[in-house]
């Protein structure tokens, strides 16, 4: 037997190395040689709690089968840091939607204007000659001059009585005639030397006898002057 003679600074140096060897061969292999199967880092978590990648799922520090976020998880479960729809589970809650903008207030409507030099006559005649009577329909202006003549007319109804009031405005004498379609005599007339004239006054009302409108037509004839003559058709509830 060879004898080595080992100095005493030798023999703690070759100490120290076996000591270290021991959890060398430990760490490699084992006992069988077999390391599948086995979780990463030796079945020790990571710093910080985090996974080790290719780590199963449950494993120390990664998160479970299914869980928010991973593989597994219910389809159209939100991700992790997006906001889910409104109204469904985890919204955020919104404002209440604002109703959309009133409607200006509408300008309270203004009145009418006062009415014209030729009404006011007008009325004042009415109240004499057409008593208990209210004008019907607008006023009609009729241009003429001495010697000729312009008409309108009017729609008069069976169940009333109607008057005519004339205002003369630069024509100073005038005709009045009321007739009926197709018939050449009129069915009232008036003759007047002034600028102001009237027709169907009093107990000489025009009251048609017939349940239906007919139109009537009102010519008026000038004599003297030149202008306007401006008629206004009054009436009652026979």
């Amino acid at each position: 037997m060879l004898t080595m003679k080992v100095s005493p600074k030798h023999a703690v140096f070759l100490a120290l190395a076996a000591v270290t060897a021991v959890p060398f061969v430990a760490a490699c292999g084992g006992s069988n040689g077999n390391t599948q199967g086995t979780y990463p880092n030796n079945g020790a978590p990571m710093a910080g709690g985090q996974c080790p990648p290719g780590a199963a799922p449950g494993y120390p520090g990664c998160a479970a089968p299914g869980a928010y976020g991973q593989p597994g998880a219910q389809p159209g479960y939100p991700q992790p840091g997006a906001q889910p729809a409104y109204g469904q589970p985890g919204a955020y809650p919104t404002a209440a939607p604002t109703a959309g903008p009133t409607a200006a207030p509408t300008a309270a409507p203004t009145a009418a204007p006062a009415s014209s030099p030729v009404d006011m006559v007008i009325q004042g005649i009415g109240h004499v000659q057409a008593p208990n009577m209210q004008p019907e329909g607008a006023r009609q202006d009729l241009q003429v001059a001495a010697g000729s003549s312009a008409s309108t007319s009017y729609q008069l109804q069976g169940g009333k009585c109607y008057t005519i009031i004339a205002v003369g405005q630069g024509v100073t004498a005038y005709d009045l005639a009321l007739s009926l379609p197709l018939m050449p005599a009129p069915v009232l007339s008036s003759v007047t030397n002034q600028p102001n004239g009237a027709l169907g006054t009093g107990g000489n009302a025009i009251c048609p006898l017939t349940p239906l409108p007919i139109p009537y037509q009102l010519r008026v004839n000038a004599k003297t002057g030149s202008g306007t003559v401006s008629v206004q058709l009054f009436s009652r509830i026979k």
